[in-house]
Formats: structure tokens, C-alpha cells, sequence
């Protein structure tokens, strides 16, 4: 009768000892400690460029418009 156990073995190693050219193995599985989930976006790749695109125009105007209201308010005092 042969022992089905030997076959179930678990040996906890490093990876430094597990990826040695010194240790016989049948099967590595990698165990990740802490999981870093990231929420799923649903929108295409090109959705979020446009999405993109349009929100660096909408800063660019709103710095432009600023630009633009002290340069009256520079010319206003000049005026004074």
C-alpha cells in the first residue's frame, strides 16, 4: 500500500530558496500577501483619452480666462 501523503507534501520556502538551482521541486505556488485591488473601469481606453483631452481643454480655458480677467483688472488700474 503506498502513502497518498507523500504526494500532498507542503514545504513553506523562500522564494530565494524555492528559485535555487539546489532544490528539486514538482510545483512552485506563489501566495501574494497583501492583494491591491484596483476598482474595474468600464469605459474604453478611448473614452478615458477623451475624457482626458477634454478636461485638460477645460483647465486650459479656465487658465486662460484667468489670464485674461488680470489683465483687465491691470489695465483698469492703469486707467485709475
Amino acid at each position: 500500500m503506498t502513502d497518498h501523503n507523500y504526494f500532498a507534501r507542503v514545504t513553506h520556502a523562500t522564494l530565494r530558496d524555492a528559485l535555487s538551482p539546489h532544490t528539486q521541486v514538482y510545483m512552485l505556488c506563489y501566495v501574494k500577501r497583501r492583494v491591491e485591488y484596483r476598482p474595474v473601469d468600464p469605459r474604453s481606453s478611448q473614452q478615458r483619452a477623451r475624457e482626458a483631452d477634454m478636461e485638460e481643454q477645460r483647465r486650459r480655458e479656465k487658465e486662460r480666462e484667468q489670464r485674461d480677467k488680470l489683465e483687465i483688472e491691470r489695465q483698469l488700474l492703469e486707467l485709475a
